[in-house]
C-alpha cells in the first residue's frame, strides 16, 4: 500500500502510539543550581544544530591551553602525584594556582563492591529510569479526552494497545490536528506526572516504514511512533528539547562567598562553537548565491518547462471537455428527434381527434332531436305501462274479489271463501286450502304483471298449492324446502311457515309499490290494500292490445266473454297483453302448448294449442360457465397459454405507441436513463466520455419486474412442457414424479446456465470483481447503475418472485424442507428488496453469484442422478466442493466484513437527504439476513453431506427431502398400473362366460354376442383400490 498523502492524512488513519527511550529527568527551568551571569543569558541565545549535539553528547573536551596547566605534587589536591598524561614529574614553575581542593571524582564508587550490593544498586537504578505510563489524546474545542489509553508498567519503551477511532464521528475523525499527553510515576511517586505534551500535525509526520525491524537508527529520549493505517510515523521536530543542559560546575565559593563563575574549559568551548557557527553562515551565504544564480540562468527554461506542462494539462482538460460536449450534443439531437416525432405524432392524434370532434357534434345534434322524441315516447309508453297494469290489476280484482265481512274487523273473503288472520284460528282446513290457493295464484301473477322476482316461489296448484324456500341455510333436500299451504296431512309448522314465507311475498310487492305494511300476518288486507292503490287513478283505463280475435281473460262485467290468449293467423305468435307479461310467461322457457288456467283452477284450453320459443333465462349464464370450465381446463392443461397471452396483450398495446410514453415502456425496457453530467453518477464515471449510460431507480422498476415475472413464467412452463418432458419420456422416465423432478431441476440448470456466467460478467465490471468486500463499501451510496448490472439485478429479483409465486400457488410438490424452502424464499426477497432500495446492490450482487453458481451444479447433478449417468458420483463430489466454497465460505467472508469494513470504509452515518443509508441499523439488519441465509445453507449442508456418506459407503444416490416420496409415488402408480391390467382381464372373461350361457339358454343376444342391455346380468369387477363393484 502506498504511503498516504501529507493532505489525507487524518484522525481516522492513527491505529496506534508507542512511545521509545524514557526519561523522567526534570527539565533546565526546573533545576535549581546556581548560575552565572553568563548561564542567564544561555536559554535565550541561538541554539545551532551544532551546539544542540554538543550539548546531548554530555561531553566536555580539553581547551588547547589545558595541556600547561599541572597540579603542583605537593598539593594535596593533587591526583595521586601525577600531571594529566600520567607522568609523575613535576613543573614547580608552572604551577596553576588552585582555589581549594581539586580531587577527581569516581562515578563508580561501588566497582568493588559485593555483589548483593551491586544487584541492590542496579536495581535502583533499573527502578529510577522504569516507570508506569498511559496516555490521552486530545482534540481542539473538546474538553474531555477523546481516548485514554491502559497503564503499562514497569518499561522504558512502551507498546499501546492498537484502538479504532471511527466511533467518534466524522466531527472528530476528520481533524489533522492532536494533542498527547504521556503521565507516569516511578515507585517512589504517589500520582501520575505529566511527562510529555505533543501537539501533533499529521501533514508533517515523517515517515519510518511498515515496521522497526529495518530502522537502525537511534532514537531520541522521549520519541512518540505513532502507527497509522499505512505504516509507522513519528514527529522529530514536535518534539520539546527538554533534555538537561550540560551541567555547571558550581565549583568552590571563596572563602568571603564570591559569585560563581564558568571554567576556562567551558569559555573555550564556547568560542570553538563561535567559530564553528561563524563558518557556517559564511558557507550558507555562499551556496546562497550560488543557488540563487543558477536558479536564475535556468529561469527561463524553468519556465517553458511550466508553460509546456500547463499547455499540456489544459489541452487534455479541453479534449475532455469537447469529447464530453460532442456526447451531450448527440444526446440532445437524440432527444430532440425523439421530441419531434412525439410532437408530430400529437398533431397527428390532434388533428384526428378534432375531426371525430366534428363528427360526433353533428351527430350528437341529431341524437339530442332523436332523444326528445325518445323521451316523449318513454313517457307515453311509462303512462301506457301504468294504465295498462291498472286495468289487469282490476280485472284481477273482478276475477278474486276481495270483500269485507260484515260486523267483523279486519275480516275479508276472496271468491266468497273467509281466510283467517294468521292471529285467528281456522276454522275450516279445506276453506281455508281453497282460500290459500286463491292468494297464491293473485299474488304469483302480480309478481308477473309487476316484473318483481318473489324471494320464495310459488308452485300454483289450487287447494295443493306450495311455496319454495331457497335461503334457509338448516335446511338441506329440496323436500324440505317445500312447504304446503294447506293443513290437510301437513305438519302444522310447516303449514305456518308456509303461510309466513307468502305473507313476506305480499309484503315484498307492497314495498316495491312505496306501501307500508301495517301486520305481516294479516293476509287478505294487505292483498286488498296492494290491488287498491294498483287500481287507483284517473278516467277510465285502457283498453286491451290483442290480435285479432283480442286479449283478455273475461269482460269487464265479469263474463268470460274472451279468451285469455290468441294467436296470430300470419307467424303463429303468441300475442299478450303488454311486455311484463310477455316476459312472465317465458320465464319457465316451457315447450308445448300454452294453457291458460281459470279463477276455479281448471285449466282452458284455447282455440288453437300455440307453440312458445324456446326461451332460457340461464343460458347466457351457463355459456359462461361452459366457457370458463374449458379456459380453466385449458389453463391447466398448458400452463403456459395465460402468460403467453399478457404477453402479448401488452406487447400489442406498446406497438400502438411505441416510444417512452407510453405507459408500457416501463415494463418492457429500463427505466430512469440519466445524462452522462448527471450529478447522482459517480465524478470518475462523469469524467470519463466513454462511460456508459447510467440508470436510476424508482417506482417504475416494479413494473419491469412484474413484466418479467410473466416471461419467465411462460419460459418455465413452455419449456418444461414442450422440450424437457419429451426429453424426460426419450431417457424413458415413466414414473411422473420424476419425470416432474427432471423437468424443474433441468429447468433450474438451464436457466442459472445462462445467469451465471452473466452476473460473473457484471462483477467483472464492477468494483467487487472476484468478491472483493472493500469495494462494497467504498462507492457508496450506488444509487446509479450501467444498463447490464440493472437488468441483470431486475430479473433476478424476478426469477425470485416468480419461484415464491410457484412456491405459493402449488406448481411444484412440497417437499420435507418446505418450511426452510419458504424461509429461503422470504429472506432472499427481503435482501433484493432491501439492498435495491438502500443502495447496497454491490453486496447483492456477491451474493447472487454465490447461490446462482452453486444452484446451477446442485440441478445439474440431480438431473444426472435422475438418468443414471455413469459420472454422477464425480459430479457430484465437484458440487460439494463448489457448495462449500461458495455458499459458506464467500458467504462468510461477506459477513466478516459486515462486522469489520463495513463501518470503516467509507461514510458511517444515516442521512436520508443525501440517501446516505450505512449506519449502525443497516449494518445490524443486514447481518441479521446474511447470517440466516447462512443458517438455512448449513441446514441443506447437512443433507448434502448425508447424501456424500451414503455414496461412499456404497449406499443409493438419492435426496433425502424428496426421493423417498417419488419411490412411493411410484409404487402406486405401478399398483395403479397392474389393477388396471387385471381389470380388463376380468372384463374379458365375465363377457365370454355370459355369452355363452346366453348362447346356451337360447335367449336372444345383441349384434356382437352378448346380452342387450335390460337383460344383461351384472358383472363382478375389482376395481383400483380393490373393493367389488358390480357392473351391468
Amino acid at each position: 500500500m502506498k504511503n498516504c498523502s501529507p493532505k489525507n492524512r487524518k484522525i481516522r488513519h492513527l491505529e496506534g502510539i508507542s512511545l521509545r527511550n524514557l526519561s523522567l529527568l526534570q527539565s533546565s527551568a526546573e533545576i535549581q543550581e546556581p548560575k552565572t551571569a553568563d548561564d542567564e543569558s544561555l536559554p535565550h541565545t541561538f541554539i545551532t544544530p551544532t551546539k544542540a549535539l554538543a550539548l546531548r553528547e554530555k561531553k566536555l573536551e580539553h581547551s588547547r591551553s589545558s595541556n600547561d596547566l599541572r597540579t603542583p605534587p605537593t598539593s594535596r589536591q593533587a591526583l595521586d602525584g601525577t600531571n594529566g598524561k600520567g607522568d609523575s614529574s613535576t613543573d614547580l614553575g608552572k604551577v596553576r594556582p588552585l582555589r581549594g581542593k581539586i580531587r577527581r571524582r569516581s562515578t563508580l564508587n561501588w566497582t568493588s563492591a559485593p555483589p548483593q550490593v551491586r544487584q541492590k544498586k542496579l536495581e535502583d537504578v533499573a527502578s529510577s529510569r522504569l516507570a508506569d505510563t498511559w496516555f490521552s489524546l486530545h482534540c481542539q474545542d473538546v474538553d474531555e479526552p477523546i481516548y485514554v489509553s491502559e497503564v503499562v508498567e514497569k518499561a522504558m519503551n512502551f507498546d499501546f494497545r492498537f484502538f479504532d477511532l471511527n466511533t467518534y464521528g466524522p466531527w472528530i475523525t476528520r481533524r489533522d490536528e492532536l494533542t498527547i499527553k504521556f503521565w507516569a510515576r516511578t515507585d517512589s511517586q504517589q500520582q501520575y506526572k505529566l511527562v510529555l505534551e505533543l501537539q501533533v500535525h499529521f501533514r508533517s509526520l515523517q515517515y519510518i516504514g511498515r515496521s522497526l525491524e529495518n530502522f537502525r537508527h537511534p532514537l531520541p529520549q522521549n520519541c512518540v511512533l505513532l502507527h497509522l493505517s499505512d505504516g509507522i510515523y513519528t514527529s522529530f521536530t514536535d518534539l520539546p528539547l527538554d533534555e538537561p543542559v550540560l551541567a555547571i560546575s558550581t565549583g568552590l565559593k571563596n572563602a568571603q562567598g564570591g559569585q560563581c563563575t564558568s571554567t576556562f574549559d567551558e569559555l573555550m568551548r564556547l568560542s570553538n562553537l563561535d567559530d564553528c557557527i561563524q563558518d557556517a553562515l559564511a558557507t550558507r551565504e555562499k551556496i546562497t548565491s550560488q543557488i540563487n544564480s543558477i536558479l536564475q540562468k535556468q529561469k527561463e527554461d524553468r519556465e517553458l518547462v511550466q508553460s509546456a506542462a500547463q499547455a499540456q494539462n489544459s489541452w487534455t482538460s479541453t479534449k475532455r471537455a469537447v469529447s464530453s460536449a460532442q456526447k451531450q450534443i448527440r444526446a440532445a439531437q437524440s432527444r430532440r428527434s425523439e421530441l419531434q416525432a412525439s410532437l408530430q405524432a400529437r398533431r397527428d392524434a390532434i388533428r384526428s381527434g378534432t375531426i371525430s370532434q366534428e363528427k360526433s357534434e353533428s351527430h350528437l345534434r341529431s341524437e339530442r332531436n332523436d332523444l326528445a322524441d325518445q323521451m316523449s315516447l318513454h313517457k307515453e309508453t311509462q303512462s301506457g305501462v301504468r294504465g295498462q297494469i291498472r286495468r289487469i290489476c282490476e280485472d284481477l280484482l273482478q276475477i278474486y274479489p276481495v270483500e269485507p265481512i260484515a260486523k267483523k274487523a279486519l275480516a275479508f273473503t276472496i271468491r266468497d271463501l273467509p281466510l283467517p288472520n294468521a292471529t285467528s284460528p281456522s276454522p275450516d282446513a279445506a276453506t281455508t286450502a281453497a282460500a290459500l290457493g286463491y292468494v297464491a295464484h293473485v299474488t304469483h301473477l302480480l309478481s308477473l304483471y309487476l316484473s318483481v322476482h318473489l324471494p320464495y316461489a310459488i308452485t300454483v296448484c289450487g287447494s295443493s298449492s306450495t311455496i319454495y324456500d331457497p335461503i334457509s341455510a338448516s335446511l338441506q333436500s329440496e323436500a324440505a324446502r317445500t312447504f304446503p299451504l294447506s293443513q290437510k296431512g301437513a305438519v302444522a309448522y310447516r303449514f305456518e311457515y308456509g303461510v309466513f314465507l307468502l305473507n313476506s311475498d305480499i309484503e315484498l310487492l307492497m314495498s316495491r309499490q312505496g306501501i307500508k305494511i301495517v301486520d305481516l300476518r294479516h293476509t287478505l288486507p294487505n292483498l286488498k290494500y296492494l290491488l287498491t292503490v294498483l287500481t287507483s287513478g284517473r278516467g277510465e283505463p285502457p283498453e286491451r292490445k290483442g290480435g285479432k280475435s283480442g286479449l283478455g281473460t273475461f269482460s269487464r262485467e265479469g263474463s268470460p266473454a274472451r279468451k285469455l290468449y290468441t294467436t296470430d293467423e300470419d307467424d303463429g305468435s303468441v300475442e299478450e297483453a303488454n311486455g311484463s307479461l310477455t316476459r312472465s310467461l317465458f320465464l319457465n322457457g316451457k315447450k308445448g302448448s300454452l294453457r291458460a288456467q281459470s279463477p276455479l283452477g281448471t285449466n282452458i284450453q284455447p282455440e288453437e294449442d300455440v307453440q312458445l320459443p324456446r326461451r332460457r333465462p340461464g343460458r347466457r349464464r351457463r355459456r359462461m360457465r361452459r366457457w370458463f370450465r374449458k379456459w380453466k381446463e385449458l389453463s391447466f392443461r398448458h400452463t403456459w397459454a395465460n402468460p403467453l397471452i399478457i404477453i402479448l396483450l401488452v406487447l400489442a398495446l406498446y406497438a400502438i405507441q411505441p416510444n417512452p410514453t407510453n405507459p408500457l415502456h416501463a415494463a418492457i425496457f429500463l427505466s430512469y436513463p440519466l445524462s452522462p453530467s448527471d450529478s447522482l453518477i459517480p465524478a470518475a464515471i462523469r469524467a470519463d466520455p466513454e462511460a456508459p449510460i447510467h440508470y436510476g431507480k424508482g417506482r417504475k422498476d416494479f413494473a419491469f419486474v412484474a413484466f418479467y415475472i410473466v416471461v419467465l413464467s411462460f419460459t418455465r412452463e413452455f419449456t418444461m412442457q414442450r422440450i424437457l418432458r419429451p426429453l424426460a419420456r426419450w431417457f424413458k422416465l415413466r414414473s411422473r414424479s420424476k419425470e416432474n423432478r427432471f423437468m424443474e431441476q433441468t429447468y433450474t440448470a438451464l436457466y442459472f446456465g445462462v445467469f451465471g456466467p452473466y452476473g460473473l460478467y457484471v462483477m467483472y465490471r464492477s468494483p467487487v470483481w472476484y468478491f472483493d468486500t472493500a469495494g462494497m463499501y467504498e462507492t457508496f451510496p450506488n444509487r446509479t447503475h450501467e444498463a447490464l448490472f440493472k437488468a441483470y439485478y431486475l430479473l433476478q429479483a424476478s426469477y425470485w418472485a416468480q419461484q415464491a409465486l410457484v412456491l405459493c400457488l402449488g406448481l411444484e410438490k412440497p417437499r420435507r424442507d418446505y418450511r426452510e424452502l419458504v424461509g429461503h424464499h422470504i429472506v432472499t426477497l427481503a435482501l433484493i428488496g432491501l439492498s435495491y432500495r438502500f443502495h447496497f446492490t454491490y453486496m447483492g450482487l456477491a451474493v447472487y453469484i454465490t447461490h446462482d453458481i452453486s444452484d446451477f451444479f446442485l440441478a445439474s447433478s440431480k438431473t444426472l442422478s435422475y438418468i443414471d449417468a455413469r459420472f454422477t458420483s464425480g459430479y457430484f463430489a465437484f458440487f460439494i466442493a463448489v457448495w462449500v466454497y461458495l455458499r459458506h465460505y464467500i458467504n462468510l467472508v461477506i459477513l466478516h466484513s459486515v462486522t469489520t469494513t463495513f463501518a470503516s470504509i467509507g461514510p458511517f452515518e444515516l442521512n436520508w437527504e443525501e440517501q446516505q443509508y450505512k449506519c449502525s441499523l443497516a449494518q445490524y439488519i443486514t447481518f441479521s439476513l446474511l447470517a440466516s441465509l447462512q443458517a438455512m445453507n448449513l441446514f441443506w449442508l447437512y443433507f448434502i453431506a448425508r447424501v456424500a456418506v451414503r455414496v461412499l459407503s456404497g449406499g443409493e444416490k438419492k435426496d433425502d427431502r424428496s426421493d423417498e416420496e417419488d419411490e412411493d409415488e411410484d409404487g402406486k402408480d405401478e399398483k395403479e398400473e397392474k389393477a388396471r391390467e387385471r381389470e380388463k382381464a376380468l372384463m374379458a372373461d365375465n363377457s365370454k362366460a355370459v355369452a355363452s350361457a346366453t348362447a346356451l339358454d337360447g335367449k336372444p343376444t345383441g349384434a356382437n354376442g352378448h346380452l342387450e342391455r335390460e337383460t344383461q346380468a351384472p358383472v363382478t369387477i375389482p376395481t383400483i383400490n380393490g373393493e367389488v363393484k358390480k357392473r351391468k
